[in-house]
């Protein structure tokens, strides 16, 4: 009986490719399988919601900047999924310039699966966050 490197010492070059794809497609199937099965977090109606009640909010404040909207949604998203909500303390604007356009996101959230971001640039852009097999609301 040999050890398991003596054996892959005896494997050939195509042998040696045979197993590697066969462990890559191994890995990509239970990735795609806990993808399929996965719960997530947040839903897109309750977020939108949230927003448009903090705009409502903010608007009958007669304070409807930006930055206190920003505040609302923050602090409630703080409230309803707290532990998965980043503390105020560790939020920060990052500043990106990318494609010939410059604009900065604030992260609440970010996950392999999901984020919850606030994005803005100062001029109108245009394009895609990138192409998704699953549903994606930006």
């Amino acid at each position: 009986i040999y050890p398991p490197l003596m054996i892959m010492g005896r494997v050939g070059r195509v042998g040696k490719v045979i197993l590697l794809t066969f462990l890559i497609a191994i890995i990509a199937i239970a990735i795609h399988s806990w993808l399929l099965y996965k719960s997530y977090i947040f839903d897109q109606e309750s977020i939108a919601a949230l927003a448009r009640k903090a705009i409502t909010t903010a608007n009958s404040e007669g304070n409807s900047s930006h930055d206190r909207i920003f505040e609302l949604v923050a602090n409630e998203l703080s409230a309803i999924y707290s532990g998965h909500i980043l503390p105020p303390e560790k939020r920060e604007w990052v500043f990106i310039n990318s494609g010939g356009w410059m604009g900065a996101f604030y992260i609440l959230h970010a996950s392999l699966t999901e984020y919850v971001l606030f994005f803005g640039t100062a001029i109108h852009t245009l394009g895609n966050s990138g192409m998704y097999k699953y549903h994606c609301m930006l």
